[in-house]
């Protein structure tokens, strides 16, 4: 059987450098592990990262996956309708089916897939006509990729991988799934990897991987010391991941650098009035920390590890309820955010804005019920454009501060500032990507700021005030679909 896999992981649909170069490196998990499980078939894998054209993909086809982030949903729509159009089963999987499961445009939605949901999938094709629609799901917990035994995945610059699955945090504003370790002893795979001839991307998925980072770094040691020893010489290994700056040390983050670790991403909680982790040791009462001695504090952690990490990036959400209500004070999240980066120049921040997807976090099920979600466009819930919330200030001063905080973040003084910092070339590269595309989202939120002072509908929107979606914003679907607007 002839079987097409699309992952569509693109920001944004055009075909810019920074979607050509640096995209290719978030290729979804997933779609590769399928690959792999239906390798008796005859498999093409396509990681879409701008919008392709009609000629791009494949028709003689019987089956087609298509892997989704919600902001690319009305793409996935079309393309599931071309296909459909030529009685070809289309099934849809990713991250927007655990927000929004009813999907009446594929014949099949998976809500979550493991190598049994999709077992069971291949042995019913036979019973299922394409214009049917069914929802399957499993109990099961994603399988770990062992590179040993799956060498397909090696043979191209990225390998993927997951060693856990949930989180330890308890974050209102993300998906509660219980923390699982799916990590097997990682050294064989990594003595593979390390015999290579070619430089390999080694990216985790790993939601936090700071409970197997110590494990990681065990056997990245133990599987350089026997590659050394072989006297072939040890490949070039970039290794990707995720996990929380406060449990890094400085002899951690030491142990990261001769490793080869290129790139950490991690969150970082905003600078509002909070509680200082311990208690007071006489009174056995909560420590609190104010907002600016917060900053200061976050900020000298970052600089004593960020040095080791050629690409430090911090993850900041704005939008929650304690930054919109202080946003007339000195000390507001923003002007906070401004002297952060300041004192922290090597580090990148990446701003996100609060976006609700579905019920299935604590956060979206309280705002549902208080009536604060917005009917936005998927194509702009990406989590950078727009937020779909009801936030608890004037829109117009929230999205003034917010673009101001990004003019400076990509003021040409702190960008190239921070490239000056980095001695990595491949780090360099990707800052001044970076810095490009940020410019640009600049511009979009000034754009926002302009609508909203001028387009009363637009305001009533935003503000809740309205339901009605507002003309501009629905006429921004049909293009970013390209050809496939005909089937919109």
């Amino acid at each position: 059987m002839k079987i097409l896999i699309l992952d569509l992981i693109m920001y944004n649909k055009s075909r810019s450098l920074y979607n050509k170069l640096i995209q290719p490196y978030f290729a979804s998990h997933m779609p590769k592990l399928i690959k792999f499980w239906l390798s008796s078939h005859d498999v093409k894998l396509m990681v879409l990262t701008s919008t392709p054209r009609i000629k791009d993909l494949p028709d003689e086809v019987s089956l087609v996956f298509i892997q989704t982030y919600t902001m690319n949903y009305y793409l996935a729509q079309a393309i599931s309708k071309y296909y459909r159009s030529k009685n070809i089963i289309t099934v849809i999987g990713g991250p927007h089916t655990l927000s929004y499961p009813t999907n009446p445009v594929f014949t099949v939605t998976l809500l979550k897939t493991s190598r049994s949901s999709l077992f069971y999938l291949m042995r019913s094709l036979r019973n299922i006509q394409h214009n049917q629609e069914i929802v399957l799901t499993t109990n099961s917990s994603l399988e770990s990729v062992v590179l040993e035994s799956e060498s397909k995945f090696i043979l191209g610059k990225l390998v993927t991988y997951i060693t856990s699955q949930g989180c330890d945090n308890r974050c209102s504003f993300c998906r509660e799934l219980s923390y699982t370790d799916l990590s097997h002893d990682l050294y064989q795979d990594l003595v593979t990897l390390l015999s290579l001839t070619k430089p390999v991307v080694l990216f985790f998925h790993d939601a936090n991987l700071s409970n197997n980072l110590n494990k990681l770094l065990d056997s990245l040691t133990r599987a350089y010391e026997y590659v050394e020893s072989l006297g072939k010489g040890v490949n070039e290994l970039n290794i990707i991941l995720e996990l929380e700056v406060e449990k890094i040390t400085s002899t951690t983050s030491n142990s990261m650098k001769l490793l080869g670790l290129k790139s950490v991403s991690s969150g970082v909680e905003t600078f509002h009035r909070g509680l200082k982790r311990g208690r007071r040791e006489l009174t056995g009462k909560f420590q609190y920390i104010s907002p600016k001695n917060k900053m200061i504090s976050t900020s000298k952690n970052i600089n004593k590890i960020v040095k080791n990490i050629p690409n430090l990036q911090l993850n900041m959400l704005f939008g929650l309820d304690n930054d919109c209500r202080e946003l007339e004070n000195k000390d507001n999240i923003f002007d906070l955010t401004k002297e952060f980066i300041r004192r922290t120049p090597k580090a990148y921040i990446n701003f996100q804005t609060l976006t609700s997807f579905g019920n299935n976090t604590r956060l979206s099920q309280q705002l549902i019920s208080q009536g604060r979600i917005i009917n936005v466009p998927y194509n702009l819930l990406d989590g950078y454009r727009l937020s779909n919330i009801v936030l608890d200030c004037d829109p117009i001063l929230f999205y003034s501060k917010y673009a101001e905080l990004i003019k400076y973040a990509s003021s040409l003084r702190v960008g190239l500032k921070r490239v000056a910092l980095v001695n990595d070339k491949y780090t360099r590269l990707y800052y001044l990507l970076k810095l490009r595309s940020e410019r640009n989202s600049y511009n979009h939120f000034i754009n926002i700021v302009n609508k909203l002072k001028t387009d009363t509908s637009f305001y009533n929107f935003l503000t809740g005030k309205s339901k009605t979606v507002p003309r501009w914003l629905k006429a921004e679907v049909e293009p970013s679909l390209g050809e496939f607007s005909l089937f919109a």
